[in-house]
């Protein structure tokens, strides 16, 4: 019964989204009823927001009845859980800041993430390891959660710098240009994205790697999970020094965001598909 509810909500969050983000992606491209067309994403993206907390509550539901963890600590979920924490923050912001028009961005990516969970979950093959428990376990896996959604929402950020620039470069003031935040209020965010999500990613490395100590090398070498933060963490150091040492903003620190952004998602598909881990989240 619980499964069959999960994947209802499932299905229903997927139709949501993704019809949000169709309607968002065509207001872009039409130059009448532009205010509508948001009008009607911005409740499509409601409805999936509130399947999704209906999908997540029924897997802690069945996952407290059943006295299995193993679903709600997996990386699908974890992945599910990120596009749903970007999109709380979006909801929570976006009246006080006047940012409605950022779900343009925030959409589409919700809508990837949790298709990319979704996928995870059917088919990951990724070799499990028995995880390790340790003191510091939740601050280790909340650091790196948290970490992951600074990213994401930087990456909305990045793409809004790079749409902006180009279409006042050619002069297209249309709706999405009237009400997004300015190019250096986004251009602020952004940083402030990175750099938190810089250190709560260093955080949650050190801390998993502080309490692992005792493990076996060869196993910490062969972590799929472990490796792939790491080339997360170069990704966006280099971002982080081009921005402070190298004096780089705008257009320019928005592209290597955006690059660096892959890194985050090919440790999810890494972790997924390629390698062993012990890794959970």
């Amino acid at each position: 019964m619980f499964s069959f509810v999960i994947h209802v909500f499932s299905v229903l969050t997927t139709v949501f989204y993704a019809g949000a983000s169709v309607l968002y992606l065509r207001a872009l491209r039409t130059s009448d009823s532009e205010e509508r067309q948001f009008a009607r994403g911005r409740k499509m993206l409601l409805g999936g927001f509130l399947a999704h907390g209906c999908y997540i509550a029924q897997l802690y539901l069945e996952a407290f009845i059943s006295h299995d963890y193993r679903l709600v600590m997996s990386l699908p979920h974890t992945v599910s859980l990120v596009s749903f924490i970007v999109l709380s923050l979006f909801f929570a912001a976006e009246r006080k800041l006047q940012w409605s028009a950022f779900a343009v961005f925030i959409a589409p990516a919700v809508t990837f993430l949790f298709l990319l969970s979704s996928v995870l979950l059917h088919l990951q093959r990724g070799e499990s390891i028995p995880a390790p428990r340790f003191p510091g376990l939740a601050f280790h896996i909340l650091s790196v959660v948290c970490a992951d959604v600074a990213f994401v929402l930087a990456f909305g950020a990045s793409l809004s710098i790079l749409l902006q620039d180009y279409l006042l470069k050619r002069r297209k003031i249309n709706y999405l240009i009237r009400h997004l935040p300015s190019l250096r209020t986004m251009d602020r965010f952004n940083i402030a994205c990175l750099v938190v999500g810089f250190s709560l990613m260093l955080l949650g490395v050190i801390s998993g790697l502080s309490f692992v100590g005792s493990m076996k090398i060869d196993m910490l070498v062969n972590d799929m999970r472990l490796l792939s933060s790491f080339l997360v963490l170069i990704a966006y150091a280099l971002v982080l020094l081009a921005r402070f040492y190298f004096g780089w903003k705008g257009r320019r620190i928005a592209a290597l965001s955006s690059i660096a952004f892959v890194f985050v998602l090919a440790s999810f598909i890494a972790v997924g598909f390629l390698g062993r881990t012990f890794h959970v989240h």
